[in-house]
């Protein structure tokens, strides 16, 4: 269990912060308008998983002008909608679905600095009530009824420079020039923080993830070019830094980066300057990503596969703020 307990942090962290790095690490994300989830896994009568050729199922989430989850369907029903209340300056004052067998409402309060939202608490009191102060007694429909709230209200156009914070609970999130610098979501028994640094250069970032405590943590360092460039788990192994060849591919003229070490091979695709595509690997866990990459750098897809098996993908849609 030693030798796996480091590549499953590895795998948490790839799942949270790799397929959301490369390019748009440097940069706020675009409005997203819709992102789609699809599955190519099922399970036998066994538990057993089996790789299906094509998706066994497909969940979207769409949104509105504002950057604000507006339902989550899946292709045959809406699963879940999301309706709000706002102020004069267009900003959130109630967010309201449908979870649990029951309606939630929960009011929201902005605080301005100027025209610009810098605090927003989310009043989660029967939420916070279940969930207690023992992560080892929190519900799996608790967490998700509390991270369908951060999720919701995330994007949110108006909250590019805001905290978002659940009142009573530990869950939140912190927006910086649109992009997520911190985040804590909840979960049965622990806690995933995430939280993402610039660097003395002023260039260069780090992004750690902590699960369950300080100590259960991984860290991502990415460089100017937004490519990753070492990583860090817990032991004695401390930073691992990435040395990368250049190439040129002959058929579709991109510069290739590739780079390797212990368990990770990562290659890059860069066209006119620009990333295009990621390809991360776990060699021991026979975990591959990839993430493909819009003009102005946002993600246009992400796949992971399981031991060269498909398993799922997402793909995101954009509009223009």
């Amino acid at each position: 269990m030693k030798k796996l307990y480091p590549i499953i942090l590895l795998i948490i962290l790839v799942s949270t912060a790799c397929s959301r790095g490369g390019s748009n690490v440097f940069k706020g994300q675009a409005l997203i308008l819709r992102k789609t989830t699809e599955s190519f896994v099922e399970y036998d009568d066994e538990g057993e998983e089996v790789y299906k050729d094509t998706a066994v199922s497909k969940y979207i989430n769409t949104y509105n002008e504002k950057g604000l989850m507006e339902a989550v369907s899946s292709e045959e029903r809406e699963i879940r909608r999301f309706t709000y209340q706002y102020d004069e300056k267009g900003s959130p004052t109630s967010i309201s679905f449908g979870m649990l067998g029951e309606d939630m409402a929960f009011p929201i309060q902005n605080t301005y600095e100027g025209n610009v939202v810098k605090e927003v608490q989310v009043d989660v009191g029967p939420l916070a009530a279940e969930l207690g102060e023992d992560p080892s007694s929190w519900s799996a429909d608790t967490c998700a009824a509390v991270n369908a709230v951060v999720s919701a209200l995330e994007n949110c156009v108006n909250y590019q420079d805001a905290r978002i914070t659940l009142v009573g609970c530990d869950a939140y999130c912190v927006r910086a020039g649109g992009v997520t610098v911190e985040k804590c979501t909840l979960h049965p028994g622990y806690r995933l923080k995430y939280e993402l640094h610039k660097n003395e250069d002023g260039t260069s970032w780090d992004q750690t993830t902590y699960s369950g405590s300080i100590d259960s943590f991984t860290r991502n360092e990415y460089d100017a070019m937004g490519r990753l460039s070492g990583y860090e788990v817990p032991g004695n192994m401390g930073l691992q830094k990435l040395m990368y060849t250049e190439t040129k591919d002959a058929a579709s003229g991109r510069t290739v980066y590739q780079a390797s070490r212990n368990v990770i091979a990562v290659r890059y695709e860069f066209e006119k300057d620009k990333m295009v595509l990621m390809n991360y690997a776990l060699t021991d866990a026979g975990v591959n990503q990839t993430t493909t990459y819009t003009d102005d750098g946002q993600i246009a897809t992400y796949e992971q596969y399981s031991d060269g098996h498909l398993r799922t993908r997402e793909t995101y849609e954009y509009g223009h703020k």
